[in-house]
């Protein structure tokens, strides 16, 4: 049904007539409807109104409104829908599974407003569901269940499920799809506890206690109680359980490790494994390296130590340099340097140096290379494989390469050195040099200046020999270190020329790659077996290495005959090109006159 209005000199409608504006009631459903047949309007003016519907007892079931073009103020609704709520005893009542349509300027409620007192939640609320309908749901205080978000004081709380948002899907029991913006000074906490904090100005603050009275700049902090004590200290990275705790004012150090630099309150230092530093509060400009590395250091500056434990008992000492496992562990000293596996420096000493493992050093201002009994070294000068503990080789051929710079000679005159008792080389004089007793030397001076013995057997260098062979003069046990060695030929069958003789049998280049092939040497050279079996003769060596020699030097002049010959035939062909090459072209030069 429809209200429509229209002037009282053009209805005669039985309705009764409420006011000027709202003058008569008529049936038209719809503005293409005709008016009603007991409506006198010469005019339709019902473009606009409002349609509602009634059950059979007259209770308003839906009404909509529609837009009109002539005027219809508010006045005329609340006119039109009193009148209606009189015949709807109070109650606006839509069809089963109707909706009630509301435009958007939405509904006013008479008696309530933003001032009104509230009431207890203890019921039901309004609500809409995803398709805009108003709906009842439970309260939290109802009784019979609950809703998503439980109150309680001032929070709330949701104990179902997963929390979303920026999700429809969450994964966690809170879930953030975006940026999450925590203001300076706030913090991530895991049961109650800060594990993440910025603080101050650039300080990134990682884990439980990190640095909870942090105002330094540009720390990173990473660790149980890192950094706890941290108040100004600048410039650190942290990073480990306790690692820098003490640190209040320390600025430029870098602590990687749990308790490295726990203490710690110096500048500059790097600390990085368990324990490393841990005990140092002044000390600065340090770099240990290696689990506990360090570890007693208190005010100990410019210390080096690599290698786990290496310098564990310095606390004191500066500008030591350790490296390797335990090296310089008892160090107590300044300007001491130990490299290699378990070196010790003895407490107290300074200015002193020991290479190798297990060396030992126990006095200021020195230097000691290896370590005694077992592992005693030898050092070579000049040389790769040293044989004894200290091997020189000279690049000369008369200097030994060694110097004594305070033991001068005068012009012409040549002192020799001795030993002495405590085993020091010295240089013997005319009142300091001892006389031999009679039989203690079967050496002689010739007059060529040569040495002579004149012993009737062998002279023998060295120890451990085993067996003497016959017919030689001198035994060497452990070697000859030579610059030259000349060796004398009883007669010209003892060296090879007869390679450049015309009845030398040389073998082809297909007869020598077949024996290479089997034998791995070459033809009449020992094999390395007979070489161990029955040692090197150097002279016969040398002669055979030289036939060797001579006989590549036959094979290179047979292959300079082959290749010769091979130009030669080369320079034939190119020739005969040429001239056929002329031929060619004369024979295309005809054909073009042609």
């Amino acid at each position: 049904m429809m209200i429509w209005s229209c002037k009282s000199s053009d209805c005669s409608s039985n309705f009764p007539q409420k006011s000027k504006v709202f003058q008569a009631v008529g049936v038209i459903k719809n503005s293409s409807e005709a008016r009603p047949t007991h409506c006198n309007l010469t005019k339709k003016r019902a473009i606009t109104a409002l349609n509602f519907s009634r059950t059979n007892r007259g209770i308003i079931q839906s009404f909509t409104l529609y837009p009109m073009k002539h005027p219809f103020t508010l006045p005329v609704l609340l006119v039109l829908l009193a009148t209606s709520a009189t015949l709807a005893q109070n109650k606006i009542i839509t069809p089963a599974q109707q909706p009630l349509v509301v435009g958007n300027a939405g509904l006013q409620h008479a008696a309530l407003n933003a001032s009104s007192p509230t009431a207890p939640w203890n019921g039901k609320v309004l609500s809409l569901d995803a398709n805009g309908l108003m709906i009842l749901v439970k309260d939290s205080a109802g009784g019979s269940g609950s809703t998503l978000w439980n109150v309680s004081g001032s929070h709330i709380n949701y104990l179902p499920g997963n929390v979303g948002i920026g999700t429809a899907t969450p994964l966690q029991r809170l879930h953030v799809n975006g940026d999450i913006n925590v203001s300076t000074g706030s913090a991530y906490r895991i049961n109650n506890s800060v594990f993440l904090l910025r603080k101050g100005v650039r300080n990134t603050l990682l884990g439980f206690n990190v640095a909870p009275i942090v105002s330094g700049t540009d720390n990173f902090f990473l660790g149980d109680s890192t950094g706890y004590a941290n108040t100004v200290g600048s410039l650190n990275i942290f990073i480990g359980n306790n690692t820098g705790r003490s640190n209040i004012s320390g600025i430029g150090n870098v602590f990687l490790g749990t308790f490295a630099g726990r203490n710690s309150n110096a500048n500059n230092n790097l600390f990085i494994g368990y324990s490393v530093g841990a005990d140092n509060t002044s000390g600065g400009n340090n770099t240990f390296i290696g689990a506990g590395s360090g570890r007693r250091n208190l005010a100990g500056a410019q210390n080096t130590y690599i290698g786990h434990q290496s310098g564990f008992e310095n606390n004191i000492g500066e500008r030591n340099t350790f490296i390797g496992a335990n090296a310089g562990y008892y160090n107590t000293g300044s300007l001491n340097t130990a490299i290699g596996y378990n070196v010790n420096i003895i407490q107290g000493i300074s200015n002193s140096t020991a290479i190798g493992s297990n060396a030992t050093v126990t006095s200021s201002n020195s230097i000691v290379l290896g370590a005694t009994g077992g592992n005693q070294i030898k050092v070579g000068i000049g040389n790769t494989a040293p044989t004894a503990r200290l091997h020189v080789t000279a690049g000369g051929t008369t200097a030994t390469g060694v110097r004594f710079e305070n033991l001068p000679t005068s012009t012409g005159t040549v002192y020799p050195l001795y030993v002495d008792a405590n085993g020091n080389v010295m240089k013997a004089s005319t009142a300091g040099a001892r006389a031999l007793a009679a039989g203690e030397s079967n050496w002689e001076r010739t007059a060529q200046d040569h040495l002579l013995n004149r012993n009737g057997g062998g002279v023998l260098i060295g120890s451990g020999f085993k067996t003497l062979p016959t017919g030689y003069q001198l035994y060497v046990s452990e070697g000859i270190l030579t610059e030259r060695v000349k060796v004398a030929l009883k007669s010209t069958d003892e060296w090879r020329d007869n390679v450049f003789r015309d009845d030398y049998m040389l073998r082809s280049l297909d007869e020598m790659e077949a024996f290479i092939k089997q034998h791995r040497h070459l033809p009449g050279v020992p094999s390395a077996e007979e070489m161990v079996k029955q040692g090197n003769d150097l002279h016969r060596t040398d002669a055979l290495l030289l036939e060797k020699i001579e006989e590549q030097a036959l094979y290179l002049l047979e292959v300079k005959k082959e290749n010769r010959s091979l130009k030669t035939r080369t320079e034939e062909m190119m020739s005969l090109i040429r001239q056929l090459s002329q031929e060619v072209e004369s024979l295309k030069q005809e054909l073009q006159n042609k």
